[in-house]
C-alpha cells in the first residue's frame, strides 16, 4: 500500500512537469496560428478590401482559429457606429488563448484595423506580424529548454519525495 501511494506522489510531480511543459508548447503553437492568420488578414485586406466586421467574421469561420475567441467575439459585437478598435482590443483582453506576451501587440493592431486606410492596415499587419515573429521565436526556445527542464525537474522531485518518504 505504502508503495502505491509512492507511486502516486512520483506521478503526480511528473504531471506537474508535463502539465508545465505542454503549457509552454500552447504558446509556441498559438504564436505559429497568429502569424498564420496576420498573413490571411492581410491577403484579405490586401485582394479583397474586406471590411473589418466581415473579416473578424470570416477568420472566426475557419477551423484553425477557432480556439482565438477575440475573433468571433469582436464580430459579433461589432455594429454600425461603434469603435472597432474598442471592441476589438476588448475581446483580445478577454480571450485566454492568446499568450500574454502577444496580446500588446494584438492590441495596437486592433485599435488600427478598420480605422485606417489600406496602406496604414498592411503597414500594422507587417509590424505585428515582425513583433510576433520574434515573440514566437522566443517562445520556440522557451518551449525547447524549459519543457525538458520542467519534465525533468518533475521527475526528479517526484522521485526525491518518494525517497523521503521510504
Amino acid at each position: 500500500m505504502r508503495c502505491i501511494g509512492i507511486l502516486c506522489i512520483v506521478l503526480a510531480c511528473s504531471g506537474f512537469g508535463m502539465y508545465q511543459a505542454g503549457r509552454l508548447r500552447r504558446d509556441a503553437r498559438a504564436h505559429d496560428l497568429l502569424l498564420s492568420l496576420l498573413s490571411e488578414c492581410g491577403v484579405y485586406i490586401r485582394t479583397m478590401q474586406t471590411e473589418l466586421p466581415e473579416l473578424l467574421v470570416l477568420l472566426s469561420e475557419k477551423p484553425a482559429y477557432r480556439e482565438f475567441g477575440f475573433l468571433r467575439r469582436a464580430g459579433e459585437q461589432m455594429t454600425p457606429g461603434c469603435m472597432p478598435g474598442t471592441v476589438v482590443c476588448e475581446a483580445i483582453r478577454r480571450d485566454s488563448g492568446i499568450p500574454v506576451a502577444v496580446q500588446e501587440t494584438l492590441i495596437r493592431l486592433g485599435s488600427v484595423l478598420g480605422t485606417t486606410d489600406l496602406e496604414g492596415q498592411l503597414a500594422a499587419l507587417e509590424l505585428a506580424r515582425a513583433e510576433i515573429s520574434r515573440s514566437g521565436a522566443e517562445a520556440h526556445a522557451k518551449s525547447t529548454v524549459q519543457g525538458r527542464l520542467f519534465r525533468l525537474l518533475g521527475m526528479l522531485g517526484g522521485a526525491m519525495l518518494a525517497v523521503l518518504l521510504m
